[in-house]
């Protein structure tokens, strides 16, 4: 069974956490493009006037793995499963338990991996 709930206002749900995502966006643009100094364009991309080049990819690590941004995306998963367990509760679904909405029940544990047998050769394989 597929239900759809009514519609939800974007701005009015998550406008807070666009605002605070936009803004550690050009925190992270900012800081990657002013920490190293000019050097030639075949480094990267000049910022006009600025003086700097952008470093590539340097703004993702802070977007990636950020306490900021992870946070934020905690907050919007948990503001979505709201959502849903009203939608749920008003087709008379039960509650489902706390513990999924929480980050750290999905998490991997650092330095453990799955492991399976490959079709290939039937040797182990290991992910971390």
């Amino acid at each position: 069974r597929v239900v759809f709930g009514e519609p939800l206002d974007a701005e009015v749900a998550f406008g807070d956490l666009r605002r605070r995502w936009r803004e550690l966006v050009a925190a992270a643009s900012y800081s990657s493009s002013t920490s190293s100094p000019r050097r030639s364009l075949q480094d990267g991309e000049k910022n006009a006037g600025s003086g700097t080049v952008a470093r590539p990819g340097a703004a993702t690590v802070d977007l990636e793995h950020g306490e900021e941004a992870r946070a934020i995306r905690i907050e919007v998963a948990r503001r979505l499963r709201d959502e849903v367990l009203k939608l749920r509760r008003s087709l008379g679904y039960p509650d489902e338990d706390p513990k999924f909405g929480l980050a750290e029940t999905w998490a991997r544990e650092p330095g453990v991996g799955y492991t399976y047998k490959s079709k290939v050769d039937d040797s182990i394989i290991s992910q971390r």
